[in-house]
């Protein structure tokens, strides 16, 4: 529950970043829309990132395992 709620936080961030950004840098494009995020160049993904993505907090983990979970990734966008 908590995830698809972060996971709709986020949507929703993106959805506002891309609608408050001026037209000559918005990271959310057309080549974007048509070809996905996993067929861009990393290059290209890393542009986007930039401009989208302030931060990422790793939040302390509740068991010390020695391994990285992503749930524990939380990205912190840049405010409109």
């Amino acid at each position: 529950m908590l995830g698809d709620l972060n996971a709709r936080k986020n949507e929703l961030l993106v959805d506002r970043a891309d609608h408050t950004v001026p037209t000559g840098t918005r990271a959310v494009t057309e080549e974007l829309l048509s070809n996905g995020w996993g067929n861009l160049s990393i290059e290209r993904q890393r542009i986007i990132a930039r401009k989208v993505l302030r931060t990422v907090v790793i939040q302390p983990a509740q068991i010390r395992s020695g391994r990285f979970d992503a749930v524990r990734a939380e990205p912190v966008f840049y405010a409109a």
